[in-house]
C-alpha cells in the first residue's frame, strides 16, 4: 500500500468517525485508526488485517468495552452518509437481514434462535444507501433483532 494511499485511508477514516462522541477523545482516535487500518485491507479477518499485535489487542479491547455504545460509532457515520447522499439526484436504499450464526460459540449470551432450536444468533437489518449505477455511499441504517 502506497503512502499517499493511507493517507486516503486516513482522512476518510477521519471524517467518517472523528466526530463521533464515544465519551473519551482516546477512543475517539482508536475508532478512526481501526477504520483506516480496516480500510486498507476490509476483508481480511482481524489477525491477519492488522499485523501489530498491540494494535489488535487494541481493538479487541475497543470491541469489548462496555463504554462504547454501538450506536455512537454509527451515528457519525450515518450521518457522513447523508451529506453524501445530500449530494446525488436520485439514491436507492437497499436492505438486506443477515442472519449471524454463533451457534459454535456457546458462552456467548443473549442470542436468540435461528430458525430452529439448533441454531442461535441474531439477525443484523440493514439499509444501505447507493446511487443508481451502484456506487456505496455508506449505511442509512442499521438494526440488531
Amino acid at each position: 500500500m502506497t503512502w499517499a494511499k493511507q493517507k486516503e485511508w486516513a482522512a476518510w477514516a477521519q471524517h467518517e468517525f472523528g466526530q463521533a462522541d464515544l465519551g473519551d477523545l482516546r477512543r475517539t482516535a482508536r475508532l478512526v485508526h481501526i477504520a483506516t487500518v480496516r480500510a486498507e485491507r476490509p476483508s481480511a479477518a482481524l489477525p491477519e488485517g492488522i499485523d501489530d499485535p498491540a494494535a489488535l489487542k487494541g481493538l479487541y479491547r475497543f470491541m469489548e468495552n462496555d463504554c462504547i455504545e454501538r450506536q455512537a460509532v454509527l451515528s457519525r457515520h450515518y450521518a457522513a452518509t447523508a451529506e453524501r447522499c445530500a449530494r446525488e439526484a436520485v439514491v436507492l436504499a437497499v436492505q438486506d437481514t443477515t442472519e449471524v450464526d454463533y451457534t459454535h460459540h456457546p458462552a456467548t449470551e443473549g442470542l436468540g434462535l435461528l430458525g430452529d432450536e439448533r441454531h442461535r444468533g441474531f439477525l443484523l437489518h440493514s439499509t444501505l444507501a447507493i446511487t443508481p449505477d451502484r456506487a456505496p455511499l455508506g449505511l442509512l441504517d442499521q438494526q440488531v433483532i
